[in-house]
This record gives C-alpha cells, structure tokens and sequence, in this order.
C-alpha cells in the first residue's frame, strides 16, 4: 500500500534500502553529537536507552538479524514498542511487511503481541488502525503471514478508522480482504478468516 506511493516500479531490494534508511534516520535523531546525551536525568537517559534499544530491534527485526534481535531483547528492548516515523510500526509489523518469519517467531518468544493494534494519524481528526498480519496480507508477505496464523495472530482482526471525537471506530479490511496473492487468501481461509 504504502510502497507502491513511494514507487510503481517496485523491488524487494529497493523497499529494503529506503525502509533501512527510514529507520537509520530515526536512530540518528535520537542520538546527541557523539552518542553523549549530556544533561539529562537518570529517568530521561533510561528512556533514551530504550528508545535505542527499540528502534535497533526494528531494523534488526526487519533484516533478519536472530543474534542481535535475541541480543536486543536480552538487553531490554521492547519488543511491542511503536515508533512513529510516518507510519506507526512495531518490530513485528517491520518482519512481517519483510515477510522475515524467523525474526517474527524471534519476537513472539521475547513477547511481542501478534494482535497489538498499531494506530497513525491520518488527519487531525482521523486515525488508521491495523495489525501485523494485515499489514503482511496487504504486501504478500506470505511466510510472514504463515509464522503469525502459528503464533496465534486473531485472522479476523479489522483495520478501521477511528474518529475520537465521535468515539467510533468504523471497520474497514480484514486480512482476507487485503490479501495481495491466492497463497494468502487460501492459508486465511484454512485458518478460519472471513470477510
């Protein structure tokens, strides 16, 4: 969905570059001079160390990295952390938009929520809401899809759109509807998914 804004003449690799550097520029923003935060207080250093740690599982996550995510996670990443770089993102919506099922199954044993809905601004009235698992049906991530069903990924989940000031979420795709490939829809089906 996103990508194909970015450019119609899409590769793999080329998706892979521009998100790794979507994620190296979000790091470097929260890096001070020469890794030196100077000033802050010891709950503000702890928060930017997690921040850190995060944004490092997200790129890790999405690379397939298994040493350094199970590293990251050792060391305290969150691993239902949301950033906000454009889109919301946690590292598993990162795997699961790369299709890299090891990192997804590398997370969901370091806790990460296969259903954690993740919610962007798509106005200042609006918000998008989605899941992992649609996300990975919308881009054709079909190990990705497959290692979610196994974790326990709800296959009737809605993206939606909420409107806080009416306190309504109107319901829009399942991951079903979103399938990018045949592949895809017949493992939804086989796991119970409807539209």
């Amino acid at each position: 969905m996103f990508k194909d804004r970015i450019d119609p003449h899409w590769t793999a690799e080329l998706g892979r570059e521009i998100r790794a550097r979507q994620w190296v520029d979000a790091r470097q923003t929260l890096t001070f001079g020469a890794g030196d935060p100077g000033g802050l207080t010891k709950e503000e250093a702890a928060w930017l160390k997690r921040q850190r740690l995060a944004l490092e599982l997200m790129v890790q996550a999405e690379r397939g990295d298994l040493s350094e995510i199970r590293f990251l996670l050792e060391q305290g990443a969150d691993p239902n952390f949301e950033a906000h770089n454009g889109l919301v993102m946690s590292p598993l919506a990162r795997a699961a938009i790369c299709d890299e099922a090891a990192s997804i199954a590398e997370l969901i044993e370091g806790g990460a929520d296969p259903d954690l809905e993740l919610s962007y601004e798509i106005s200042s009235s609006q918000f998008f809401q989605s899941t992992a698992l649609i996300w990975a049906s919308r881009e054709g991530s079909a190990n990705a899809v497959r290692a979610l069903l196994a974790a326990g990924a709800n296959v009737n989940a809605r993206e939606c759109v909420l409107y806080p000031e009416l306190q309504r979420c109107m319901p829009r795709q399942t991951a079903l509807d979103a399938a990018k490939t045949p592949e895809i829809k017949a493992m939804l089906r086989a796991a119970g998914a409807r539209s």
